[in-house]
């Protein structure tokens, strides 16, 4: 990427409705090392009825800014495309579970009386798909990863915990 286009391309990322570069650098970094929880919470109107393919499309131009970063070759990128195009589906179908409880819950609130009883088998629910989403989610971290070399995720973690605060 030349040093125009990469220019370009920092400034469409951070020109971004929310706010600064520095803000979607932190999300882009933690898309890329723990994307799946961050992708699961995209139920902002502008991201929250994504299909699969705009998802995966959107978690690749993401990473591709972190990429860039490390100077990840062409092969590396690809390979960690390939793992958030395999993530996407599981985002989707966690991102309907989530909003399954959610009705659930709207529904049993608005009853005149509560069941305290279905109520906390919601939150159960609620808690297993919460681990099911962690699990995925580190297995997409470990998985993308792996297809870095260890100074390029050393790179990545410094710059991350520079922008954590």
């Amino acid at each position: 990427m030349s040093k125009g286009t990469e220019r370009l391309d920092s400034e469409r990322l951070s020109s971004g409705r929310n706010g600064s570069g520095r803000k979607l650098w932190r999300w882009g970094l933690g898309a890329l090392l723990v994307l799946p929880l961050a992708a699961v919470a995209c139920r902002g109107h502008q991201h929250g009825n994504m299909t699969e393919a705009e998802l995966g499309e959107r978690m690749e131009d993401v990473a591709e800014y972190a990429l860039d970063h490390v100077d990840a070759s062409e092969q590396q990128t690809a390979q960690v495309n390939a793992v958030l195009r395999g993530v996407a589906p599981d985002l989707i179908a966690f991102r309907n579970e989530h909003r399954g409880l959610a009705t659930k819950l709207r529904a049993e609130l608005g009853k005149d009386k509560l069941d305290r009883a279905q109520i906390e088998l919601i939150r159960q629910e609620g808690l297993d798909l919460a681990d099911r989403v962690s699990a995925r989610a580190s297995q997409a971290l470990v998985d993308a990863a792996d297809k870095l070399d260890g100074e390029q995720r050393r790179k990545l973690t410094e710059k991350w915990a520079k922008h954590q605060n």
